[in-house]
């Protein structure tokens, strides 16, 4: 059988140096590096990835892992919450609720900081700024353990009025109390109000300094930001190479961002030999984004030239590049409007239609706007 079950109410906790001289097994292990991730900041996907990995070591069916969380308290009904909310194959929002207030009943700030976001976001609960701030008030009320990650809540309440009235001095306060403790989201929110000036005196320098500790704490926006800065020179000295080992690193994590930045490396030879097999594959990997991005709407028209002009070793495919230009089109890039005026002209991988392509050539002139300069930035 997988690690034994305690009962967690039956000791104090002060830290989570505690958890871990006190609780000893698998099971209890995975809990409770559950709880140092939500408090370090660490990317869901990571987390699930995390919990999929123990159930193959342990060779345990996802629904015996729900059982055995069922018999513990506190972090073990936080992590079967998380589970309800966050897996698809257990996926119930009123499970994950039900299993988040349970934890919350003897006053485990991490309870309150999960039932917050429930109010916050919906989950399982009619949504509710108001109950929400309330129980992220309660989860720092009972902080013992120092969590952060309930510190850089409280900042994101008083910074977009979540439940409260926006106080954008107490929301850098709650920032900069979390930052200093390691939590990563809020050192890349402090690093992107530095960059930007938002209720701080530009300070590039202070921007890449908070950047770069986030990023090498994990967090993949930070991990972004830190390679753009090193590209453009924000805050540091240019540095291709190590832009380019931060794109890698956020690309591997899954941000579309750096994959499209990842592939321009390897397209075109910067700081790295040029691979046209791992150029297309990246390009593809970003294009796969729900969210679509400046760098993901360059990522759909660059596919769009890799089949319109034979690009990185393929076969010219007009029916692809017409369809790569019609979503980097959608999307807003007007050289792409541009090239589908010509392939509604000519019938390259669609019909001929000479209105539709009068229509694109007109788009292209009225809204031509040139986007290289226009970058994007994490929070």
């Amino acid at each position: 059988m997988p690690g034994k079950i305690i009962n967690p109410q039956s000791v104090s906790y002060n830290s989570f140096a505690d958890f871990k001289s006190t609780n000893k097994g698998t099971l209890n292990e995975l809990a409770i590096n559950f709880l140092k991730q939500i408090n370090k900041g660490t990317q869901y996907a990571e987390i699930i990835d995390d919990i999929k990995n123990y159930l193959e070591q342990q060779n345990l069916q996802l629904s015996e892992l729900l059982e055995q969380l069922q018999k513990g308290k506190r972090q073990y009904k936080c992590l079967l919450g998380f589970c309800y909310e966050r897996i698809p194959e257990c996926q119930d929002p009123a499970k994950a609720f039900t299993a988040y207030n349970d934890a919350s009943q003897s006053n485990f700030p991490f309870g309150y900081l999960f039932l917050a976001a429930c109010y916050e976001n919906g989950i399982g609960v009619r949504r509710s700024f108001a109950k929400a701030f309330k129980n992220y008030k309660k989860a720092e009320e009972y902080n013992n353990l120092q969590c952060t990650c309930i510190q850089y809540r409280l900042g994101r309440c008083y910074e977009r009025g979540i439940g409260t009235s926006v106080n954008m001095d107490t929301a850098f306060d709650w920032y900069m109390k979390a930052a200093t403790s390691g939590n990563t989201g809020a050192q890349n929110k402090l690093g992107y109000w530095y960059e930007e000036g938002i209720h701080v005196k530009k300070d590039p320098k202070k921007a890449f300094t908070y950047y770069y500790e986030a990023a090498k704490g994990g967090f993949v926006c930070a991990q972004y930001n830190t390679a753009e800065c090193l590209r453009l020179g924000i805050g540091t000295t240019k540095g291709a190479l190590r832009a380019f080992y931060w794109y890698q690193r956020a690309a591997e994590n899954g941000d579309p961002n750096s994959q499209y930045w990842l592939a321009y490396h390897y397209h075109y030879g910067i700081a790295t030999a040029e691979n046209n097999e791992l150029a297309l594959k990246w390009y593809l990997k970003a294009a796969e984004a729900a969210t679509v991005t400046i760098e993901v709407a360059r990522v759909y028209y660059s596919l769009g030239c890799i089949y319109d002009y034979r690009q990185l070793g393929v076969k010219r495919d007009d029916k692809k590049a017409f369809g790569w230009y019609k979503k980097a089109s959608n999307a807003g890039v007007i050289e792409a409007t541009k090239r589908l005026a010509k392939f509604y002209q000519n019938g390259f991988g669609t019909d001929v239609d000479i209105d539709k392509a009068y229509a694109m050539t007109l788009i292209a002139k009225e809204h031509y706007k040139e986007d290289s300069q226009n970058e994007y930035r994490y929070e």
